[in-house]
């Protein structure tokens, strides 16, 4: 009878010991070991400081600030008689997702061959213009981040000892963007106001051809 009843006994302590392993002394059960991420799902760890690119922050929550544009390129592009070579810094406002509105000033040399039958003249001029750009869905599926545009523009002579009165021009045309908010655009612009030189005196357009050809763009 002792012996079976010490067999009882050493059963239960066994039970006993076995469940004390398995469960923790506050009765929680053991803490799970992380698994390992499946296979073809991505891990993602968020990096502390990290900001969301401007670009993807929704229009109507960037303040004024994030909202301009910088930028500038090379106007005029224009050779023979005359020759024409322009630089044009620009401020653009981001209006809506497909409109810019904006600023810019235009340094621009002249250089005609031949002039009142003399030798060949260099005329520097100063210039503003106002400007919109908006994107058209046709025309980006025409040629690719296309946009239309219209200006206005405005130049005066600054060389010594010349006094020119120019016609300010009314420019419309299209261009091709690289796309993002820092891009590169090419633009055709067709002056609506062109005059060219006239012995008759008057006023003329400060380009040689209503034509009008600029690289540039948005860089900050």
């Amino acid at each position: 009878m002792k012996k079976i009843l010490l067999g009882i006994l050493c059963v239960c302590f066994m039970a006993i010991t076995t469940k004390a392993q398995v469960i923790s002394p506050e009765g929680e059960q053991p803490a799970e070991k992380p698994q390992a991420p499946q296979k073809g799902k991505s891990v993602v760890i968020k990096q502390e400081g990290y900001e969301t690119p401007l670009e993807e922050v929704p229009l109507n929550e960037q303040t004024f600030k994030q909202r301009l544009r910088i930028g500038g390129g090379i106007s005029g592009l224009q050779f023979g008689n005359p020759t024409i070579l322009g630089a044009s810094p620009m401020l653009g406002y981001q209006a809506t997702n497909t409109l810019i509105l904006g600023l810019g000033g235009t340094y621009q040399y002249t250089r005609y061959s031949s002039f009142f039958g003399s030798g060949p003249v260099k005329i520097s001029q100063l210039g503003y213009r106002a400007f919109a750009m908006q994107s058209l869905p046709f025309l980006t599926e025409l040629i690719g981040g296309g946009f239309a545009q219209v200006e206005f523009e405005q130049f005066q002579a600054v060389s010594q000892g010349l006094k020119v009165s120019y016609r300010p021009a009314f420019l419309v045309g299209v261009g091709m963007s690289t796309g993002g908010r820092r891009s590169i655009n090419l633009t055709a612009l067709y002056d609506l106001n062109y005059k060219a030189f006239d012995l008759g005196g008057g006023t003329y357009s400060s380009n040689g051809s209503p034509l009008v050809l600029r690289i540039g763009g948005f860089f900050f």
